[in-house]
């Protein structure tokens, strides 16, 4: 079942994607030289749609998100209705412009961990297959520069608790638990606080649709 989701959400996106394409090069067109598109979506994840069919799910969507003039703007962009750009991305354009280079620099690391087996120190890497994902796309003069984000690798703080609430305020793993090599390092990342502001800001916009 879930290759089978993983096979319809890919041909799902092919639309969208050349609609959001379409919407960047226009943008560059006309001169606006900051344009971000982000794209959440979850791997294995449950797919809400509008009508038997399955032709329109409404949880697959991307954000375009660019400034003019001082100004940021919003676009919604889904497999179900067109909506009309909406000021806003305030906090997320303002942190992006200060760090713009570093951001574009920057590398989440892997979640790792450290045992102990025979005396000796090893160090395993850990990953998923399913997960929420949170991707950025900066457009910078002719490239295309992606920041993939798997929450899994951003949130994970001990071996198994990748399910565990970032706000837990607990600081030390529970009993058999490893600590995760890489969790403060990842958190301190300007593309950690891209990704929150997202979050909060960007996916809370009310767009309107348009006919």
């Amino acid at each position: 079942m879930a290759s089978l989701m993983s096979v319809f959400y890919a041909k799902a996106q092919m639309p969208l994607m050349k609609v959001v394409t379409d919407k960047v090069k226009a943008l560059q067109q006309s001169g606006v030289d900051t344009i971000v598109t982000y794209h959440p979506y979850s791997v294995g994840g449950i797919l809400t749609a509008i009508s038997d069919s399955l032709t329109c799910v409404h949880n697959i969507r991307q954000y375009v998100i660019w400034k003019k003039n001082g100004q940021g703007y919003v676009q919604l962009f889904d497999e179900c209705y067109n909506y009309s750009p909406e000021k806003g991305g305030k906090s997320f354009i303002a942190l992006l412009s200060k760090n713009f280079t570093t951001v574009l620099n920057e590398e989440l690391k892997p979640v790792e961990f450290e045992k102990t087996i025979n005396g000796k120190a090893h160090r395993f890497t850990s990953w998923i297959d399913h997960s929420d994902h949170r991707d950025f796309a900066f457009y910078v003069a002719e490239k295309i520069i992606k920041k993939p984000i798997d929450n899994y690798i951003m949130d994970t703080r001990w071996e198994g608790d990748y399910l565990r609430s970032i706000d837990d305020k607990k600081t030390t793993p529970p009993p058999g638990k490893a600590v995760n090599l890489n969790y403060a390092s990842n958190q301190k990342t300007y593309l950690k606080k891209l990704k929150d502001i997202a979050e909060q800001e960007v996916e809370k916009i009310e767009f309107i649709k348009t006919p």
